[in-house]
């Protein structure tokens, strides 16, 4: 593994996987595994803060220069012996929700073996995202992917076995089967084209057993396809765009909200949202999460905002006399609907309350957004719109119930 390495200049997908990961304190990595490793970086037994910093600074340095192991190495150790975070120590012990038990453990903390280990893990997952980003980008030309092994003198027999498993790349079998899947593997998938394909011949989607595991630290029950192991059956790339959005639609409304900011953030940046912008994806996408005294006002239960594909086709064949903003400008709303003034839009009986949130940015532009909270009070943005830079749109009917400058 030493001689692995990143060429420079990566791509920005690949960087973009650590970058925006919050830090997840961690007594285990068994507290933190599956879709949740999409956005929070988290290392054995560094339950400091500036701990995990160092070490994921590293990580994005290593990955953003080309270092190979040895070099991040060399850097990494002189800081976490500063920190006091080497060889064996007694650490605070903390439950599978962070927080801590009371006790003191003796515990093995940095070393050499687990320097490799985490740089191994975050690299080439960081890798395997951006690649999938790549698939994404050009599978109009190259929809197929080939199973391939990797350079390990040794391999898992069950990972011999898919070797030159070919299908579609919107096959489901790449939701889990995509390298790397265990602590150690090297696996890879090379990209071809459809003649390439028909040539060597594409696979019929293998059935596979599934198995059973337990997380000893949080009790859950999972399982993973026979052959991956436990916490590595997920897709990196797909993880931020597919898994990352089963897991908010449950999991924004019970994390901290600067781990649901991180996530909406990736979330906004990826193809998949594009694709959600041009009606193209069944689905109600997380647009934003508001603070709870926000929902409250609007009477709603949820913090999460979620934008639906009819809004979306709306919003993307356009209304006349509106300007409707790109998909990069959404990112306003994580940050400017808690600002808003809101006013509540007459109802009448047994329809669900809806409300107009009005903001203007330094820039002088002052955006419209209108928000429906469900008879199920989930938060639903239905339009999101601009009347132009330093044009003031006239105030929405209803009753004002926040004002901007609150």
């Amino acid at each position: 593994m030493d001689g692995f390495k990143f060429t420079a200049s990566p791509p920005k997908a690949v960087t973009d996987y650590l970058a925006n990961k919050a830090l997840a304190p961690s007594f285990s990595w068994q507290d933190i595994w599956a879709e949740e490793h999409a956005f929070a970086f988290t290392v054995a037994k560094a339950t400091e803060l500036n701990v995990l910093n160092d070490i994921l600074e590293e990580i994005q340095s290593s990955i953003a220069e080309g270092k190979p192991f040895s070099e991040f190495k060399k850097d990494l150790t002189p800081r976490l012996k500063a920190r006091g975070w080497w060889g064996e120590k007694d650490v605070p012990e903390l439950d599978a929700n962070g927080n801590p038990t009371g006790r003191t453990v003796r515990a093995r903390l940095g070393s050499p073996r687990r320097l490799r280990t985490i740089y191994w893990a975050n690299v080439r997952t960081a890798r395997a995202a951006g690649q999938w980003q790549r698939i994404q980008n050009t599978k109009d030309f190259l929809p197929y992917l080939s199973y391939e092994l990797g350079p390990s003198e040794v391999h898992r027999p069950l990972h011999e076995d898919k070797e030159g498993t070919i299908l579609s790349a919107d096959d489901p079998f790449w939701n889990e089967w995509y390298a790397p899947n265990g602590w150690g593997c090297q696996c890879w998938h090379r990209q071809i084209s459809a003649p390439e394909a028909e040539r060597l011949g594409i696979s019929k989607s293998p059935q596979i057993p599934r198995v059973t595991h337990k997380n000893s630290r949080t009790g859950e029950i999972t399982t993973a396809p026979q052959g991956i192991d436990p916490g590595w059956n997920t897709n990196p790339g797909r993880t931020r765009e597919g898994n990352m959005r089963r897991f908010l639609a449950g999991a924004l409304e019970r994390s901290p909200t600067a781990l649901a900011q991180v996530a909406i953030k990736d979330l906004l940046g990826d193809s998949e949202f594009k694709a959600h912008m041009r009606g193209e994806r069944l689905t109600a996408w997380p647009i934003a999460v508001i603070p709870e005294d926000t929902a409250e006002t609007i009477s709603s239960k949820s913090r999460t905002v979620y934008f639906g594909q009819d809004s979306a086709r709306r919003h993307n064949d356009g209304v006349a006399g509106k300007s409707y903003p790109p998909p990069s400008e959404f990112a306003l709303l994580q940050e400017w609907l808690p600002k808003a003034a809101i006013y509540r839009r007459p109802a009448k009986p047994g329809q669900t309350a809806s409300y107009t949130a009005a903001f203007t940015t330094p820039e002088g532009i002052t955006y419209w957004v209108g928000l429906k909270v469900t008879g199920s009070e989930e938060l639903f943005l239905t339009t999101f719109f601009t009347k132009g830079r330093n044009r003031r749109a006239r105030v929405p009917a209803g009753e004002k119930i926040k004002d901007q400058s609150e």
